[in-house]
């Protein structure tokens, strides 16, 4: 590990290399990584990323071919596709987060830290599992998601709306009773 450890302002849209990890969240998918590192061999995770790689660049294309994104972060460095809207179109990326929500994608719209919170983004990572077929079809949910926006053009409706989060509390909704 290098001694000086640096935090990039925009994590997903950087080319440096950090070595930062954090233990808030679960490690699972890390030491999964790890694993299939081990399993694989360097050649093959080295494959799979690229895979990857290559899948999150096509969605990313796709994306920056129709009038509504402005891609950020096109999945070259890690799998991750970043974009925010281009314009004012009557709606908000978390409009968009929600639109998609009903197709049964999740992908999250989030603000940007301190200095910048009027920024916003959606964010699509890439995992295994995510395969070429699921690209597109997320891409055609897209186009689909936006189009029904560009008629009902919510404004902004669900900027408030958040996703729960351990502080705030699991939802709003009565737990369902447990079988037994």
């Amino acid at each position: 590990m290098p001694r000086r450890r640096t935090r990039p302002s925009v994590p997903w849209a950087s080319t440096a290399v950090a070595a930062l990890l954090n233990f808030s969240r679960p490690g699972n998918q890390v030491i999964g990584q790890y694993y299939n590192f081990l399993r694989l061999g360097r050649a093959g995770h080295t494959q799979v990323m690229g895979c990857l790689s290559s899948t999150a660049r096509w969605l990313a294309e796709e994306l920056r071919k129709g009038k509504h994104f402005e891609v950020i972060s096109d999945g070259s460095a890690i799998p991750v596709v970043c974009l925010w809207l281009a314009g004012n179109f009557g709606y908000t990326e978390f409009d968009v987060s929600h639109a998609l929500r009903s197709y049964g994608w999740q992908v999250p719209a989030y603000t940007m830290p301190a200095d910048a919170t009027d920024v916003a983004v959606l964010r699509v990572v890439v995992r295994e599992g995510f395969s070429a077929d699921l690209a597109r079809s997320l891409r055609d949910d897209m186009i689909s998601a936006l189009a029904s926006l560009d008629d009902l053009k919510p404004g902004g409706h669900f900027n408030n709306e958040r996703p729960p989060t351990k502080t705030t509390g699991a939802t709003n909704r009565k737990p369902r009773p447990m079988a037994g």
